[in-house]
């Protein structure tokens, strides 16, 4: 995959996106879809809720990168009741993400 450029010229996170990564790995190619909202955009709380039901209602896996700030606005349990088809997290690299190949469709701002 040497034609895509996934890698960050900066990056001001320390995080660790191993947990995402390795869950992505064990995806069938093109099973999910991504859901990210970037740093600057904010849902509101119905929003957000509306979303949450909307992807535990899907028959559809999922990867939603909620920002730490944001996680309060997600209905309880959500991310335990739905780990089964889909993972919550508060980061991830999202142009490794992108160019992963279970990566189907994005939802974005």
């Amino acid at each position: 995959m040497s034609w895509k450029n996934i890698e960050y010229g900066v990056n001001l996170f320390k995080l660790n996106n191993d947990a995402c990564m390795k869950w992505l790995e064990q995806q069938p190619k093109w099973s999910l879809t991504y859901v990210a909202f970037g740093s600057a955009a904010q849902l509101e709380a119905e929003q957000m809720k509306e979303l949450a039901w909307g992807l535990r209602r899907s028959k559809c896996k999922f990867l939603w990168v909620v920002r730490e700030v944001e996680a309060a606005k997600l209905p309880k349990g959500f991310a335990e009741e739905t780990s089964e088809k889909g993972l919550v997290v508060t980061w991830c690299p999202q142009l490794e993400v992108l160019a992963h190949e279970s990566v189907e469709s994005f939802v974005t701002h």
